[in-house]
């Protein structure tokens, strides 16, 4: 018998106040712990219609504590909504 853990997180944007541009430039450093580099991805999704699953353009993931856990750095733009 095996025991998952879920976990699902969102991360919203809101538009920069110097700019007006089509497109919002957004960067992410985040460490998980206890899950591992092969089972952690990002996917993006907005309200246009763009929906990604695992995006790995410009990503890098490094992992940490001895292979349980993973850092994840990525650099992204989003469509402005």
């Amino acid at each position: 018998m095996y025991a998952y853990s879920i976990s699902v997180s969102e991360l919203f944007v809101d538009i920069p106040e110097s700019g007006n541009a089509d497109r919002i430039p957004v960067h992410i450093d985040i460490s998980v712990l206890n899950i591992g580099c092969e089972y952690v991805g990002i996917d993006i999704q907005d309200d246009l219609g763009r929906h990604e699953v695992g995006f790995i353009d410009n990503t890098l993931k490094t992992p940490e504590n001895n292979g349980a856990g993973c850092r994840i750095n990525a650099s992204f733009k989003i469509n402005r909504v």
